[in-house]
């Protein structure tokens, strides 16, 4: 079995992310702008607290893998991490992000 390189596996992860994303557009867009307020007005947001935003105003990504890129690129910084509320995520570990883009 070839073990991929660390380079490797991280273009391949940002290529999947890539993929997923394609097609969201519009629902990348509106979840990026929440969590930029509401990171300006709360210090910081989570990918809980944009699930939930998502639910209120009926959004969905054709995949669950497009929250990933929500977060993705420049003007984010990981100030903590946190255990999400969400039953259905089972304890798994998010960062908590503030927003200094601008």
């Amino acid at each position: 079995m070839t073990q991929l390189t660390l380079d490797r596996a991280l273009a391949l992860k940002d290529k999947g992310m890539e993929l997923a994303a394609s097609g969201n557009d519009a629902f990348l867009a509106a979840m990026r702008s929440y969590a930029i307020a509401r990171s300006k007005k709360w210090g910081h947001v989570t990918a809980d607290d944009v699930r939930v935003y998502a639910e209120v105003i009926g959004l969905q990504p054709t995949s669950p893998h497009v929250w990933g890129s929500v977060f993705k690129g420049k003007g984010w910084e990981c100030v903590g991490h946190h255990l999400s509320m969400r039953v259905a995520n089972h304890g798994h570990q998010y960062r908590i992000w503030r927003w200094v883009g601008g």
